[in-house]
């Protein structure tokens, strides 16, 4: 075995080992170059369970599953459905008459979508297929569509100039959904589209809230779209983990558990 193979085998046991380690931490472990270590980047992710976000190696188990199984929002709709109903009472409450709203793609905000109240008026902005056929049933409601390509495993539309209609709009509150969310990596998507399209809806919205079940809190999909920070409210199930729990409301945001 060659010094560099016996070299990354040793990075690959540290990082399942640990979870997480950066690049600067691996070089000070094995007393080498941080350079070296970029070096071996390509033959570490052959490891289909490692994956790197932001400069961290993390041990994603899930992964390769994940890979085999593409997501799909019909399919994700029917995991978690007690706790997504509890995720989308809460938020219904944050609701007012008149308000503009932004409702993200996703089986989470899809039944918060259903739960919207047909006798109060209000403005909503959505790009996805499942979010606009319930709002089409709820009269009361007005509706912008940003309109683009349709992808069918998340039901969402997407075009650069959606995007910028939705950097155009200003709402009220913006509910955001994550396929996962890591308190020092952040949220984090799937799909490319997926992320320009999150990220304008914050940068877009007054309170911005984030709906996930707790099973999100264990996962880490490869693109980042938003930090913690970026979220004046989470609304969460009670099997979050108690010390996320704890650390989220350290910094100072508002977490519901339901």
């Amino acid at each position: 075995m060659s010094i560099k193979q016996d070299r990354v085998n040793k990075i690959i046991d540290l990082i399942r080992e640990s979870k997480s380690l950066s690049i600067r931490q691996l070089a000070e472990i094995l007393n080498v170059s941080i350079m070296t270590i970029r070096r071996d980047i390509e033959e570490i992710l052959k490891d289909s369970e490692l994956q790197m976000i932001r400069g961290m190696f993390l041990y994603n188990p899930q992964k390769e599953a994940e890979e085999s199984s593409p997501y799909s929002v019909i399919s994700a709709s029917t995991e978690f459905q007690d706790a997504k109903q509890r995720i989308a009472e809460e938020a219904i409450k944050m609701i007012s008459p008149d308000d503009h709203i932004l409702i993200d793609a996703g089986s989470t905000t899809e039944f918060l979508a259903k739960k919207l109240p047909v006798d109060m008026k209000i403005n909503v902005v959505c790009f996805s297929l499942n979010i606009l056929n319930i709002i089409l049933a709820k009269n009361m409601l007005s509706i912008t569509l940003p309109g683009g390509r349709y992808h069918s495993s998340s039901m969402m539309f997407e075009s650069r100039e959606g995007i910028e209609l939705i950097k155009k709009t200003r709402v009220n509150k913006a509910f955001i959904s994550a396929s996962g969310m890591n308190l020092r990596l952040g949220a984090t998507c799937s799909a490319e589209f997926e992320r320009d399209l999150k990220r304008s809806a914050l940068d877009s919205a007054f309170t911005r809230v984030l709906l996930l079940d707790s099973s999100k809190f264990k996962r880490v999909q490869s693109l980042y779209f938003a930090d913690l920070s970026d979220f004046d409210t989470i609304i969460t199930d009670c099997d979050i983990p108690e010390d996320i729990e704890g650390e989220i409301r350290e910094r100072g945001i508002d977490i519901r558990i339901v």
